[in-house]
């Protein structure tokens, strides 16, 4: 069970073929976040079999800061996820204000890489976007793809803890034989008090993967 498995059978499909196509248009024509050695991140910190929680996130973030002149775009690969440099975004201001009262713990660094390497999946359901321009890769069958990739997690590890946040994403796997997920309102300022605040994802993660044997996280 490797990626590169998974790789081997998938990139050689046609719906594949014409996604990095149709990225490699818009690249030509457009400013696309994240840059392209970004955006498979996600898979290159944590491989399918240690894979114990997927946070699944939209599209990535598709704004910018300036540093030393430089453009850094806020989207790296991972979902909800920014370069440490960067000032939070609001959804993660809200995520990590969620984390302080769930587990009390105060973090400011907004790049969640080690959640990964710990097993926590930080997937998009489209991985590329334009700047600016907020799902403007929808048409993109990324969505195809991110679904086939759940799909293989879960046939080799029924137990991962799926994190739905917002019914975009609840929506997006109803289909998925998933067996344990925590669901709750999506943590931007528009939706974060219907319910996302509150829920206690981080704990509740912890006690489910303690329940299946499996070590918490150390968020």
């Amino acid at each position: 069970m490797s990626w590169h498995e998974f790789a081997e059978i998938e990139c050689n499909k046609p719906y594949f073929k014409n996604i990095i196509t149709q990225v490699e248009n818009e690249r030509s024509k457009h400013e696309v976040y994240p840059l392209s050695g970004d955006v498979f991140r996600a898979f290159e910190l944590v491989e399918p079999e240690n894979v114990k929680v997927v946070i699944l996130g939209q599209d990535p973030y598709p704004g910018f800061e300036i540093h030393n002149g430089q453009e850094i775009p806020y989207a790296m690969g991972l979902s909800f996820s920014v370069h440490p440099q960067l000032n939070l975004p609001k959804s993660l201001i809200n995520i990590f204000q969620e984390l302080k009262d769930d587990l009390g713990i105060d973090k400011a660094n907004g790049d969640l890489s080690e959640w990964c390497r710990q097993g926590v999946f930080l997937l998009n359901t489209f991985l590329t976007v334009r700047k600016g321009q907020p799902l403007s890769h929808n048409y993109i069958a990324w969505d195809e793809f991110t679904h086939n990739v759940l799909s293989y997690l879960l046939e080799k590890n029924p137990n991962i803890i799926f994190v739905l946040w917002g019914k975009k994403a609840e929506n997006s796997v109803n289909d998925l034989p998933i067996k344990y997920m925590i669901v709750s309102s999506h943590p931007s300022p528009l939706s974060a008090y219907r319910g996302f605040l509150g829920s206690r994802p981080f704990s509740r993660i912890n006690r489910m993967l303690e329940d299946l044997g499996e070590s918490r996280i150390n968020w």
